[in-house]
């Protein structure tokens, strides 16, 4: 314990994994609910291609 507080454990709390692009799996996941998943474009070329 330094300065009588324990150091941070989390993942976020350490600036060489975040140096190296790496974050918590929450953060992750929080980023990847957020983004859509296909475009409507990608759907309407998937279902052209499964009918021709």
């Amino acid at each position: 314990m330094k300065g009588g507080k324990f150091p941070n454990g989390h993942v976020s709390g350490n600036k060489a994994l975040r140096n190296k692009g790496i974050s918590c799996a929450q953060s992750q996941d929080r980023e990847a609910q957020s983004k859509p998943r296909f475009s409507f474009s990608d759907v309407e070329r998937t279902l052209n291609d499964s009918m021709n």
